[in-house]
Order: C-alpha cells, then structure tokens, then sequence
C-alpha cells in the first residue's frame, strides 16, 4: 500500500504542482528516500517467512536462493516497465503518456495484493 502511493507521488512531479512549495530535484530525493525505506520495510515479513521456513543447515543457502528469487521479480518488473514504457511511445523527448505510466506502476502492485492471501499460509 505505501509502496503504491509512493509510486503515485510522482505525478505530482509530471503535473507540475509540486514546483510550487519545493524543487523537483528535492522532492525527488525525498521520494528515492521514501522509496528505499518502504522497500526494505516491505521485505522484512518476507524474510522472517524465509527464517521460518528454512532446515537447519542450509541456512545461507534458503537466504541466498530467497533472495535470488526477489532479484529475478525484480528483473520481471523492470522488462514490464520497459515494455510498457515503449507501448505508451514515451521518449526522451515525448512524455505524453508519462502519467498513464506512472499510475499503471502505482496500481500493479495492488494488484497482486490478493495473490498474498492465496499463496501465503495462514
């Protein structure tokens, strides 16, 4: 949730509302910081699953292969956002869809919130 509406405080940036109380750059300093911070604290129940799951012994491994496994989701979300960036026909010159971009990477994840409650054990 917090990762979504961070996503989505960036059209506030391609709206050009924000230029009014503060710089661009400062405000997107302070989003690449929210960013980071809602990461981390997003994979912190993700890792204490892994800590529970994982056999004694094979502890570096599970973590490594964890981990390995959210670097490949990360890599997915990349590709997608590069196709959809090319879909929507944004340049380095042409922004147009810029903001149907902006909402369909704020909205995804939502998206999959439902697939926690399936995937997940109780």
């Amino acid at each position: 949730m917090l990762y979504s509406l961070n996503s989505a405080l960036k059209l506030l940036i391609t709206q050009g509302i924000i230029e009014q109380y503060i710089s661009n750059l400062t405000f997107t300093y302070i989003i690449s910081w929210l960013y980071n911070f809602v990461n981390a604290i997003h994979l912190m129940p993700i890792m204490v699953l892994a800590c529970d799951m994982c056999p004694k012994g094979v502890e570096a491994t599970f973590y490594s292969f964890v981990l390995a496994l959210i670097n490949v989701g990360y890599l997915v979300s990349y590709d997608i956002g590069g196709i959809l960036t090319l879909r929507l026909g944004i340049t380095s010159t042409n922004f147009d869809n810029l903001n149907i971009l902006i909402i369909v990477a704020s909205l995804f994840p939502l998206a999959t919130l439902p697939l926690l409650f399936c995937l997940v054990p109780s």
